[in-house]
């Protein structure tokens, strides 16, 4: 469709004379293989892109003719280059708030001082509506920069960078082999003996991350003006002002820039892995871990996620060439609502040159979106964990800006928005239509509701095998996964020491026979307490023998023998109750579950439950199971430590308990009768999925928020 030229609005600049100031500096860019052109305000070192045909008919702007005889004349000159008469208007109008215009056929000193006194009232109630990000700058940082120019030649070089990988390497590898520590040090990072470690670690990583996008800008040649404090979550951190790199012409150069601050970050945070690796508990030990923590989850969540505005976004909008990604996207999706669901035909712009394009611009806005809803969820839930009420004010910041705003914009272009005036009525009905159908999908439509509990498989009928003394591991006579009848032998046990005590226990007894006879002859008043000495040897007698007889260790049940380490224990001095292997009937099984408190509720509420289970490694088979029964009281104790964070598993349990089977939270047992189609391994893990009656996403939805906040806040 083509564009529309000619615009209702037209007389209001088609008699002014104007051009943009002298003080204005222009760069040239090009984004896939497409010129650009960068103006730079050099008083405010602020930067705006716009097209060669918005550049070539500024330069026509010479202040000696009037916008509309400029615009005729390059009409009939070039009119496949001219640029539409809305599109004039919205270039004029976007410089002119930005005080880049000259007009020459009015007075304007006043009204440029207006307006940049609105401009900066503006800023300053964007400021603090985002009272959270506010930024105040201190100094600039340009003349000693400039002084450290010849080390900063030298110290951002490929050399430098190989470096950098050789450390990355070593550090990943140091952290994979201290998983188990790294896992036990971070459950007490929010601990109140941490937070200075955290927040001393914060801003030294920040200082030298802000100060590596300075130091590459220099590196090319840009300058940096500013530089300050950002009170980000009401956390002062440093920031510098990098942004005259956007006038660089190699994206390489400025993609480089964008990524010097995670550099240098990530840099620190693997010296860090170092020292805390080769250091114990103490002072240099607790900074070492949260520089590695901070420098690694900040250079990951935030700054190294494109779909933020932080370092990798525009480290991608330079790599793809499509400067303004964000907001493209956004135009971009307005566009294909407004042209295929209104069916606007006028005055629509795509803000994509290619389908392809339009494609990744809308995909982009989407995730960036989600992405962004999910990052203000968790500082309001982070906020109200420190703080329960600048939580309680950042979830209204968070309702207005992702909710309430957002409506009462749309609800304002829906009514008042001059491109729908011959499609009003068609928006409105749509609009509310879609508003109401979302509504009663939320309100009133039962969707699917489940529990999902994890929890080990068990046979219902096995024996485990320990031994009953101690001893040498002297022969086995069964091997792992064969099958065992009940009172064959499983090993054999060797105690000397048994023997030599027997030994020693019998020539005792003798002695005290021989003294018997003795006190019935001669000594009758000695005799009671002979006798008792003679129980208690009788006694220690019984006692070995049993013993000795248990150094076969016979199978108490018939079923299949399950031991990993047997053959190896072989020769071994093993102590009493050393864990040999397990007796397992491979025909009933039953599935024990961990169900949490949130989800306890519903259970109770319903005696006829449909449940499956699946096992982890059998992802493709479904087992269902049956006679599913809840244990009515709260437990602490797994069933199992496998199924606790020191082993692996998802439940979360006490730092102080060796075990790993003490839980954080009290939970319900829930165990289920199983049908598998093929055997399984007893005390392997899985998921029970319970069906629940179905319910309402809204409903759901509130329940869920319901539980969190009692969980959480007590409330």
């Amino acid at each position: 469709m083509e564009k529309r030229i000619y615009s209702d609005s037209w007389h209001q600049v088609a008699n002014l004379e104007l051009q943009i100031l002298h003080d204005i500096k222009i760069h040239k860019q090009y984004y896939r293989e497409r010129k650009w052109y960068v103006l730079q305000d050099a008083y405010s070192n602020k930067f705006f892109k716009i097209t060669p045909e918005a550049y070539s008919f500024l330069m026509k702007l010479s202040g000696n003719g009037a916008v509309g005889e400029v615009w005729l004349d390059s009409l009939k000159k070039n009119p496949e280059i001219t640029p539409t008469q809305d599109e004039v208007i919205g270039l004029l109008s976007h410089l002119h708030s930005c005080n880049l215009l000259y007009f020459k056929n009015q007075s304007n000193s006043e009204a440029m001082f207006d307006r940049l006194t609105n401009k900066e009232q503006k800023e300053f109630k964007a400021k603090i509506s985002s009272f959270l990000f506010l930024r105040i700058p201190l100094w600039n940082p340009e003349p000693t920069l400039k002084k450290l120019k010849p080390l900063i030649d030298k110290v951002f070089t490929s050399y430098v960078f190989i470096i950098w990988i050789i450390l990355a390497i070593y550090s990943g590898k140091l952290v994979i082999e201290n998983l188990g520590k790294l896992s036990v040090q971070t459950q007490g990072v929010l601990a109140p003996s941490n937070l200075f470690y955290l927040y001393f670690s914060l801003i030294f990583l920040k200082l030298f991350h802000e100060a590596g996008h300075a130091m590459m800008t220099k590196r090319f040649g840009g300058t940096v003006s500013s530089t300050g404090v950002m009170l980000l979550i009401l956390t002062p951190i440093p920031y510098m002002d990098a942004s005259s790199s956007w006038a660089f012409g190699n994206k390489y150069e400025r993609i480089l820039v964008g990524a010097a601050g995670m550099l240098v970050e990530l840099f620190i945070s693997f010296i860090a892995v170092i020292v805390w690796v080769n250091t114990g508990d103490g002072l240099i030990h607790s900074l070492a871990f949260n520089i590695m923590l901070i420098g690694s989850v900040s250079s990951i969540v935030f700054n190294g996620n494109p779909l933020l505005k932080f370092d990798s976004y525009f480290m991608l909008s330079d790599y793809l060439e499509i400067p303004n990604l964000y907001e493209r996207s956004r135009k971009q999706s307005y566009y294909l609502f407004e042209k295929y669901i209104f069916r606007i035909k006028e005055g629509l712009q795509s803000s994509s040159d290619s389908m392809l394009e339009g494609f990744w611009l809308v995909l982009y806005g989407f995730l960036s979106s989600i992405y962004r809803v999910i990052v203000s969820l968790s500082i309001v839930l982070f906020l109200a964990d420190q703080w329960f009420l600048l939580g309680s004010i950042m979830a209204m910041v968070a309702i207005y800006t992702w909710l309430l705003k957002p409506l009462y914009s749309f609800f304002t272009y829906l009514f008042t928005d001059q491109k729908l005036r011959l499609n009003r009525l068609r928006a409105i009905t749509i609009s509310f239509g879609f508003i109401g159908f979302i509504l009663i999908s939320l309100t009133s439509i039962p969707f699917y509701k489940s529990i999902r509990a994890y929890g080990i498989v068990e046979s219902s009928n096995y024996s485990t095998i320990y031994t009953p003394t101690e001893g040498l591991l002297k022969e086995t006579f069964i091997k792992n996964g064969e099958y065992i009848k009940k009172g064959d032998k499983v090993a054999l046990l060797e105690n000397h020491d048994l023997t030599l005590q027997l030994v020693k226990y019998q020539s005792q007894l003798v002695e005290i026979q021989a003294l018997i006879i003795q006190a019935i002859s001669s000594r009758i008043a000695d005799l009671k307490p002979i006798r008792k000495k003679e129980e208690t040897i009788l006694k220690q007698i019984q006692t070995i023998q049993k013993k000795q007889l248990s150094l076969i260790i016979l199978a108490r049940q018939s079923g299949v023998f399950i031991s990993s380490d047997i053959k190896i224990l072989k020769n071994t001095w093993l102590k009493t109750r050393h864990h040999l292997g397990q007796i397992i009937d491979l025909y009933e099984y039953e599935f024990k579950a961990v169900v949490s408190q949130n989800n306890s509720f519903d259970l109770f509420k319903s005696t006829n439950f449909k449940s499956q289970v699946k096992m982890y490694g059998m992802a493709s088979e479904t087992i269902e199971s049956k006679n599913l029964t809840i244990i009515p009281y709260e437990q602490d104790i797994l069933p199992s430590a496998s199924l606790g964070w020191k082993a692996g598993g998802e439940i979360a349990t006490k730092d102080d308990d060796s075990s790993g089977t003490r839980t954080k939270e009290s939970f319900f047992l829930v165990t289920a009768k199983l049908n598998p189609s093929k055997v399984l391994h007893h005390g392997k893990r899985g998921e029970l999925r319970i069906e629940l009656k179905p319910e309402s996403i809204a409903k759901q939805f509130y329940k869920g928020l319901k539980q969190v906040i009692q969980r959480r806040y007590g409330l």
